[in-house]
């Protein structure tokens, strides 16, 4: 569910996700780079005779931020609602350890994409259902008022909690926030830069997947990109180029592949 403008929004799945990115440098979970992808297309009556790609569209994107254990099922409850700014952040961008919103939208059939960068953001994992998680993001909204309403005292000496406190807190953001999203989102794709002369690329991307990430379980498909194949610019440049030294190997888990 998105709240976002005067719109219905369907949820698309494949693209949706938890990403990570494994570099050479990175050498412990925390060094690894994560980033929730949510894409949302836009439905209703209106749109039922235009072509999917045709629509408005939403893509949210987290991104910046890093899970300090070394397994990815503790997504599980990780929580940056409300989180305070990082103060080893450089000083031109807000950062917390929940990272930044990237929000691009395409408001018309055929318009250009506007994108929103570098955006604060709170989010939070409510709860996880094997490789699914339940994600909760809001942005655009101060914090909510103070609960003032004092609690009830029963002949017992119990408390009774206020309809204040009984209250989901969601639902301040959900009226107040610009953007609002609840979605089950999947594990769903690792990018790990091999060294080419790495024997097997796909094993030596796993086993890193398996170290950092704390992931067993085999790729439901997989990609190798490798950009000196793509020859482009002269012979000079592309032994300059660092990105000619490695391969790059993207390990989907679960069930979707595109050709990226």
């Amino acid at each position: 569910m998105l709240s976002y403008r005067d719109e219905e929004w369907i949820f698309r799945h494949g693209p949706s996700r938890f990403e990570v990115y494994i570099m050479a440098n990175h050498r412990k979970p925390k060094d690894v780079g994560w980033s929730l992808e949510l894409h949302y297309t836009a439905a209703g009556a209106r749109w039922r005779r235009v072509r999917e790609y045709q629509r408005p569209d939403v893509h949210l994107s987290v991104n910046s931020w890093h899970l300090p254990t070394g397994k990815w099922t503790d997504l599980e409850g990780l929580s940056f609602w409300e989180d305070e700014e990082d103060e080893d952040a450089p000083g031109f961008f807000f950062r917390s350890g929940g990272g930044y919103l990237d929000l691009c939208h395409r408001e018309t059939p055929g318009a250009k994409h506007e994108i929103s960068s570098g955006l604060s953001v709170n989010w939070q994992v409510r709860e996880r259902e094997g490789p699914r998680f339940l994600v909760e993001v809001a942005a655009g909204a101060g914090r909510p008022p103070p609960l003032e309403e004092k609690a009830l005292v029963l002949t017992d000496g119990e408390e009774e909690r206020s309809d204040a406190e009984r209250r989901d807190p969601a639902d301040f953001w959900k009226e107040n926030a610009t953007v609002y999203a609840l979605e089950w989102v999947p594990f769903g794709k690792v990018t790990v830069r091999v060294p080419r002369n790495a024997p097997d690329h796909v094993a030596y991307a796993r086993r890193r997947a398996h170290e950092l990430l704390g992931v067993s379980q085999a790729p439901e498909a997989y990609q190798i990109h490798d950009f000196l194949e793509m020859k482009t610019g002269d012979a000079e440049e592309r032994e300059s180029n660092g990105l000619h030294d490695d391969v790059f190997v993207k390990l989907h888990f679960n069930a979707y592949h595109e050709d990226e």
